[in-house]
């Protein structure tokens, strides 16, 4: 079974997480990838404080750009 979240959740997001912190950010390789990580831990922390079981990528995103800064 399929949780409502497991969109944001997969490899996928990670590789367009990676994306954007390079694209906005100019931030490379490992740091890339553990900013990517921090920010889907994050969002997986603080997902349950939104309504609705739809996934937030705009909170992702987010929290992407508050973990570049």
């Amino acid at each position: 079974m399929h949780g409502a979240n497991e969109d944001l959740e997969g490899t996928g997001v990670a590789a367009r997480l990676r994306y954007f912190a390079w694209r906005w950010y100019r931030i490379r390789g490992a740091e890339a990838e553990d900013i990517a990580q921090a920010a889907r831990l994050t969002y997986l922390e603080v997902r349950s404080r939104y309504a609705g079981e739809e996934p937030r990528p705009d909170v992702l995103l987010g929290i992407l750009r508050n973990k570049c800064r």
